[in-house]
């Protein structure tokens, strides 16, 4: 594993590291909660995960109460 981060520009390294030390953080059962996550979107199609993500990127744009929506909507339609 870390000889594939060494492998990352200097930017991606340091966004990696910072997502990490956010997850290693989380207590246990939201640990286990976002790895089945993760599991269960590697499982999808590739285009389907690409399409995934273009979505949660634009959800940044939106007012939280619409985020919330949005996201319900999405692990409903993705993970269900």
């Amino acid at each position: 594993r870390l000889k594939w981060l060494s492998r990352q520009p200097p930017e991606k390294r340091r966004q990696i590291l910072k997502r990490w030390e956010r997850f290693r953080k989380l207590p246990p059962e939201k640990k286990e909660r976002l790895r089945r996550l993760y599991r269960r979107f590697r499982q999808l199609p590739v285009e389907e995960r690409q399409q995934l993500r273009r979505e949660l990127r634009e959800l940044r744009r939106l007012p939280p109460e619409q985020r919330r929506q949005k996201r319900q909507e999405l692990r409903r339609r993705y993970f269900n």
